[in-house]
């Protein structure tokens, strides 16, 4: 019996050796983050062509240009590749959305930072959508606008950084 323990015993003080430890993991993702330049109500005044309501087919539209403040924040190089938005009702349905591509990209060091603008392009058919969306057919519509920024790091990895939101009200001038 005592030669079973003793066995054991050596059995369990060799097994110790071969026990798995969790294996560390050192991420060298960017991170990029990104706010808004100004954070206030966007109004867009978007003109009605024909003067019997907005519709998808009329060609009336407004433009702002909003700018995007983005900061890396992880120390790591990154390569921007470009920026979009989304425009969302109230209800948090999607209206409409536009990317833009930067050839060639925006070289980002690490602990970098820059400005980045994009045209938010309101036409009649987004208008009406938004103020459908509110149930009073007023030519007055709210909704959001989300930007994100899409970026490589140095070994080609895509990643996108988290959304921004803007909130943003269309009227009929």
């Amino acid at each position: 019996m005592k030669k079973l323990l003793v066995v054991l015993f050596v059995l369990a003080i060799l097994s110790t050796g071969c026990v798995k430890e969790p294996v560390a993991l050192y991420f060298e993702q960017p991170i990029i983050s990104s706010s808004l330049a100004d954070t206030s109500l966007a109004v867009f005044a978007v003109p009605d062509v024909d003067s019997n309501g907005w519709h998808h087919w009329d060609s009336g539209a407004d433009t702002l240009s909003m700018s995007l403040y983005i900061h890396e924040t992880a120390g790591q190089n990154a390569l921007v590749s470009g920026i979009s938005y989304r425009v969302y009702d109230i209800d948090g349905n999607q209206i409409s959305s536009k990317s833009e591509s930067y050839i060639p990209f925006i070289n980002m060091n690490a602990h970098g930072q820059d400005t980045l603008t994009m045209s938010v392009i309101i036409d009649e058919g987004d208008a009406d959508d938004l103020d459908n969306a509110d149930g009073i057919n007023d030519n007055v519509g709210e909704g959001y606008v989300s930007f994100q920024v899409n970026f490589y790091d140095e070994k080609g990895t895509p990643y996108s950084s988290v959304p921004v939101f803007r909130n943003i009200k269309v009227i009929k001038p």
